[in-house]
């Protein structure tokens, strides 16, 4: 025996791999809280990545050591980034999305790859929400009482 039902569920093919499918209901308040959560996190962390880049940048260490230096840094915030987008979408999604990427690294764009998934995405939440709750208003409007 089985029940189906309607979940709200789109689902986003990461750079159009047909393999590569994020599945989630934009509406979910579960996922909207923890996305927007996600977003300020990842702001916060990467204004302190850059802020201790700068530090280790104008340090007196030798050039190798600020390599070192600047490379445990962005590894440290690829992991706690993939983590938290995993606790937002479900453990796998960032290497699904990421694979050995690290999302730190910087694109052409000047951003992150991690920002510029970021950016990607909140435009798919912010229509979906906008669109399901026109289609709320538009039910509403059709059973209220007309006042005469």
């Amino acid at each position: 025996m089985n029940i189906k039902f309607e979940t709200g569920t789109i689902e986003l093919a990461i750079q159009g791999d047909p393999n590569k499918i994020l599945r989630f209901n934009p509406t979910d308040e579960n996922v909207v809280s923890k996305f927007l959560n996600l977003v300020t996190t990842a702001n916060q962390k990467l204004e302190e990545l850059s802020s201790e880049c700068d530090k280790i940048l104008s340090s007196e260490k030798k050039k190798m050591e600020k390599v070192k230096l600047k490379n445990k840094l962005n590894l440290e915030l690829d992991a706690l980034l993939r983590n938290e987008l995993d606790t937002t979408f479900g453990v796998g999604v960032s290497d699904m999305a990421f694979g050995d990427m690290c999302v730190t690294a910087i694109t052409e764009s000047g951003n992150c790859i991690f920002v510029n998934f970021l950016m990607a995405l909140t435009p798919i939440i912010e229509s979906e929400n906008k669109k399901r709750s026109q289609k709320v208003d538009d039910i509403i409007k059709k059973y209220k009482p007309q006042v005469k």
